[in-house]
């Protein structure tokens, strides 16, 4: 029985494999209909993956109608499987559709769950309320001191990191 079970689970695991792959190779020649097709099918034998770029074509409206509640959906998914960048997607979903609070416990829960980019997003967060200058800056450090972010994430939280840091000294010394 057992060996019935782990030949089901493989074939299952080649024919997402298999999804996965064309669904990439369509995206790459700009066929986003077709690729979205190969995700959604993959995404709902729940490969965390392609729930997680059906999220984002959705984000996006790559090849289907934009709707943030659909790439919620499956971004949602995606998260429950591991995706700590579905947590990050929301987050910023959420601070779309202004809903700041909310959208700054997904963007801790994506940063606790090893999302490095999300560091500056939590630091943008704080900058925008009026008593989060230190946090701010704490996350803004940690975006501008990480290797796992883009140089483009880290040289931006670098400027807005100088610029906390001036805001900072400038209510100090008006104290």
């Amino acid at each position: 029985m057992s060996t019935l079970r782990h030949r089901r689970a493989g074939t299952r695991s080649a024919l997402i494999d298999g999804y996965f792959r064309q669904a990439s190779d369509l995206w790459e020649r700009g066929e986003l209909r077709r690729a979205f097709r190969f995700f959604l099918a993959a995404a709902k034998e729940g490969d965390e993956s392609c729930q997680l770029n059906v999220g984002y074509f959705y984000d996006e409206g790559l090849g289907v109608r934009r709707s943030s509640d659909k790439a919620l959906f499956w971004y949602r998914r995606a998260y429950r499987n591991g995706s700590a960048s579905a947590a990050a997607n929301i987050g910023l979903i959420l601070r779309e559709k202004g809903k700041p609070k909310t959208s700054l416990e997904w963007l801790l829960r994506a940063l606790r769950g090893g999302n490095q980019d999300s560091a500056l997003d939590i630091g943008l967060a704080y900058l925008s309320t009026q008593r989060g200058l230190s946090r701010a800056i704490k996350y803004l450090r940690l975006a501008a001191k990480s290797k796992a972010v883009t140089e483009a994430t880290r040289e931006r939280a670098r400027t807005l990191l100088q610029e906390a840091l001036r805001k900072r000294e400038r209510s100090r010394s008006a104290e």
